[in-house]
């Protein structure tokens, strides 16, 4: 049975400070990555609980003083992208 993570790849930020979030699928030591199509700010990733976080707009003021908040992640958008990740993990 093999192990499935997923990784913030800060290595690879873009020019808005976003980065990709990749799917590491590991089965008897060998390693796949994978690009899952999301990107994200690195204080919206918890890595312990490997979901991703809401932040709301007060909170968001306050890391963020530089960023359009309209390209902010909604709370709809972060569930979407966490049944996401759910559902890649099962499949």
């Amino acid at each position: 049975m093999g192990t499935i993570r997923f990784e913030l790849r800060t290595d690879k930020k873009d020019k808005e400070d976003y980065y990709p979030l990749e799917l590491i699928y590991s089965v008897s030591n060998q390693r796949k990555k994978y690009a899952i199509g999301i990107k994200l700010l690195k204080e919206y990733w918890i890595k312990e609980d490997q979901v991703i976080e809401y932040i709301d707009k007060r909170k968001a003021k306050s890391l963020f003083p530089t960023i359009d908040f309209d390209k902010l992640p909604t709370s709809n958008e972060v569930t979407e992208m966490n049944n996401t990740l759910a559902k890649l993990t099962a499949d």
